[in-house]
């Protein structure tokens, strides 16, 4: 009986350990991606440029002569804030909200999740030299590849809806 129970106590460590290694935190869960992903790029008036090194960490982002050399990180290794970007995560380790600050403007972003970790809608608010604005964008995704990374949806602001697409490329 002790053995079997020394056994069990054994093999629940030894699971826990490999699940926690395989799970390793990287800068592309910051933005919702999942495999050996290089590089992200937005196209039909998808705005996104994300790169990665072949460890996780990001690059840079949507400019490509803007180098990310100012990343704060909490003590789980996520990106804490990045250049003029705060994140904030949820127990789960999704992204909640993000707070951008930068040329006279301040905008909070909140992001809502499905069950499968999509985000479905993120509502924005914040003041700047136009004064106070709030815009909500709802998602509906159609198709994703290999890894389960959306390369289209369709993105609904107000009546106005705009499809989305994006190249993924691996390591």
């Amino acid at each position: 009986m002790k053995k079997s129970l020394l056994l069990l106590v054994v093999a629940i460590f030894t699971l826990t350990t490999a699940f926690d290694a395989s799970a390793k935190w990287t800068d592309r869960n910051t933005f919702g991606l999942k495999g050996p992903v290089k590089a992200v790029i937005g196209n039909n008036n998808y705005d996104e440029y994300l790169e990665f090194e072949e460890d996780g960490d990001i690059i840079f982002e949507e400019d490509p002569n803007i180098y990310w050399a100012n990343i704060d990180r909490d003590n789980k290794g996520r990106i804490k804030s990045m250049t003029m970007d705060k994140y904030y995560y949820n127990s789960k380790g999704l992204v909640t909200q993000k707070e951008t600050s930068g040329s006279g403007a301040y905008v909070i972003t909140k992001f809502y999740y499905n069950a499968k970790g999509q985000v479905i809608k993120e509502v924005s608010s914040g003041d700047g030299p136009m004064g106070r604005i709030t815009t909500t964008i709802t998602y509906t995704y159609q198709k994703f590849d290999k890894y389960g990374n959306w390369t289209k949806r369709t993105a609904k602001t107000g009546k106005e809806r705009t499809v989305q697409t994006r190249t993924i490329t691996y390591y």
